[in-house]
């Protein structure tokens, strides 16, 4: 049965010996470098097209921190929305945002005014409309 054959393998959430080394030849390769320092270059342009974006498009409803790592934006809504509103009025827009709460060992997050928008998987033009329709999306349930 699957239920046998399973037990008898091991999950120790290991990678195996042939990706880890093909990691550590392109670690250790010149290659590496140019790649960080290309990648940084992307993610950087996208950082930064996001916080444009919503100093544009969503200034009167968020205030926000421009990351100095990771690929996302921490918002902080202003009194009277809810993370959770939110994300449902953006997905309507067709647009994705993770209220806060889910990240915090705490229940209130805050009391809801969290929420985070990640900029890595989208090209510039893409986030900016994006944003755009968070934007639209804040405007409509501030009414």
């Amino acid at each position: 049965s699957i239920t046998r054959a399973l037990k008898f393998m091991r999950f120790d959430n290991a990678s195996s010996s042939l990706v880890q080394q093909a990691i550590h030849k392109f670690y250790t390769s010149d290659e590496y470098p140019e790649h960080v320092e290309k990648i940084q270059k992307i993610y950087r342009s996208r950082r930064d097209v996001v916080s444009e974006s919503l100093d544009k498009y969503c200034k009167s409803f968020v205030t926000f921190s421009e990351p100095r790592g990771g690929f996302f934006h921490w918002l902080t809504l202003r009194e009277g929305l809810s993370a959770t509103e939110v994300q449902e009025a953006a997905a309507l827009q067709g647009v994705a945002i993770s209220p806060g709460q889910g990240y915090y060992l705490s229940d209130h997050a805050e009391q809801g005014l969290r929420a985070r928008v990640v900029f890595s998987a989208l090209d510039e033009v893409s986030l900016t409309s994006a944003i755009k329709l968070l934007g639209k999306s804040l405007k409509i349930i501030s009414k």
